[in-house]
């Protein structure tokens, strides 16, 4: 190694220990986090008070958390996309006062995930006043993709920010694969919590690692990476994930938690409309306008190296979510931390006073993230009301008489269906099993969630014809299966009633 190379190694880490320094030195905020923490925690849907506001998929994950506390088994008895240690959590939050310790793990989850957040922001920009809006900003997307909480790729959030922590050396331009072991323990612990969230993410990344490495003739280097961090994978997945093994569900686990890969297809116009919609959803909160001024980023090694890190993982979450059927946009909240890197920069940009556009000038702001918001003509907070707001008056208003209707029916199986009966519901709720105190059917709870995969709609079916619950109601908005059609006509008589929208059918 030439004299030049060893100075010019000792010069990154004296950087890289100088910027660690000031990482360890800057106070931590406190109350920020605190506020947006238990903000979010108290509109949870596992407040008794708002769990009327869960989506279809909070209110499977609730109806998961009931059954395992009632020995049933995920992956078997009823289907989960998540990771064995996400419903490890689900499960001893359901174990005390119905789900008061779920609020406290999304409080805890969300307030060290701020912190975090911060202290990265400010590692990368060595600006306190970025990483406090870059905080703020990081909250906000939680509230607006995620509101009600309980989504397992929020539960991931604190694991990926220490991840991204642990290649400031890299970006730095240290050679060695130090750090990788613990990069690959994170990366167990993020795929067992959420195997979407955590392939996408350490896969993003391993692509941009190769990339940059072949780029700069370092194959060994990059390989050294990747065994370091399999090794690090290794020592914690294979121990933890092995009750799935111990209960017979690593196949099913495998399976279910690989179903967006298997689904991740364009097949008509239906995905190009939510493509559509998720990019409006990225030019709302403004991350399109920061990449109009590349050229203005101060090109420090961090930028240079996060930024394109960043675009990358926008797009790859972008295009993946794009081609699920299943439409919401808590299918972009693996990309949030994403968004949020990009968004870091930005405020870099807008602290020192660089507006996108073609006249340019400095602006005095009372605060960074109130400049970012005016900078868009508050079109972010526009944008976070109608995704909170309008999905809960769509409920209210918009289905008020279908919610009566099955007000009215959940008092029916509550008077009439015996206790180890079982039922199911062809609608687009999935509260029905838990506020009547029965089991579903299937596995699949809903029939407008995992439905993509023709294995899924047979064993749907199959589920029904062998159970064959006492009750099935049907949502007739709802199209039904062949199968489970002729299920209803053979097997089953109409009960008769006032309804307008929801059917209720008897096993005869």
């Amino acid at each position: 190694m030439t004299e030049q190379q060893v100075e010019s190694r000792w010069k990154r880490r004296s950087k890289h220990q100088a910027q660690r320094e000031v990482t360890e030195d800057i106070h931590l905020p406190f109350v920020s986090p605190l506020l947006w923490s238990f903000f979010l925690a108290f509109f949870s849907v596992a407040n008794p008070f708002f769990t009327q506001l869960a989506t279809n998929l909070q209110e499977q994950i609730l109806y998961t958390g009931w059954a395992l506390q009632q020995g049933q088994l995920v992956y078997k008895d009823v289907y989960g996309t998540a990771g064995i240690l996400f419903y490890g959590l689900i499960w001893l939050g359901s174990s005390y006062q119905g789900t008061v310790l779920l609020i406290l793990f999304q409080f805890l989850s969300s307030y060290f995930s701020g912190r975090k957040a911060f202290a990265l922001a400010n590692r990368l920009t060595g600006k306190k006043e970025v990483a406090e809006a870059a905080t703020h900003f990081f909250y906000f997307l939680i509230l607006i993709l995620g509101f009600g909480g309980l989504y397992a790729a929020l539960f991931t959030l604190p694991f990926l920010i220490l991840a991204l922590d642990l290649l400031v050396p890299v970006s730095a331009g240290e050679t060695g694969n130090k750090g990788f072991l613990r990069y690959g323990a994170l990366a167990a612990v993020v795929v067992l919590i959420d195997p979407f969230t955590g392939t996408l993410f350490f896969g993003v990344n391993g692509l941009y690692l190769f990339y940059r490495n072949l780029r700069a003739k370092q194959l060994g280097l990059g390989l050294s990476q990747l065994l370091a961090a399999l090794i690090g994978f290794s020592l914690l997945f294979y121990p933890l994930d092995y009750v799935t093994v111990w209960n017979g569900t690593f196949g099913q686990a495998l399976n279910q938690g690989s179903y967006v890969w298997q689904t991740f297809q364009f097949t008509g116009a239906d995905q190009l409309q939510t493509a559509f919609f998720y990019g409006l959803f990225l030019v709302g909160v403004g991350l399109p306008l920061g990449l109009l001024a590349l050229g203005q980023f101060s090109r420090t090694q961090e930028s240079l190296f996060y930024l394109p890190l960043g675009i990358f993982g926008t797009l790859a979450i972008w295009s993946v979510a794009s081609s699920q059927g299943e439409f919401g946009f808590h299918q972009l909240l693996p990309g949030l931390i994403y968004f949020w890197l990009l968004q870091i920069f930005s405020f870099d940009r807008i602290q020192s006073g660089l507006q996108p556009g073609r006249h340019q000038k400095k602006r005095r702001m009372s605060s960074l993230f109130q400049g970012y918001l005016a900078s868009l003509f508050y079109l972010p907070l526009l944008l976070g009301a109608v995704l909170v707001l309008l999905p809960l008056g769509q409920k209210w208003l918009g289905e008020r008489s279908l919610e009566t209707e099955r007000q009215d029916v959940l008092a029916y199986l509550q008077q009439e269906a015996d206790r180890s009966d079982t039922i199911y519901a062809w609608d687009s709720r999935a509260n029905w099993y838990q506020e009547a105190g029965k089991w579903s059917a299937s596995a699949l709870l809903s029939p407008v969630y995992y439905q993509q995969l023709a294995e899924n709609q047979l064993r749907l079916a199959n589920d029904l014809e062998s159970v064959r619950p006492r009750y099935i109601v049907v949502n007739t908005n709802l199209a039904l299966l062949e199968d489970v059609d002729k299920e209803l006509t053979t097997t089953y008589t109409e009960v008769k009633t006032d309804l307008q929208t929801l059917k209720l059918y008897e096993r005869k």
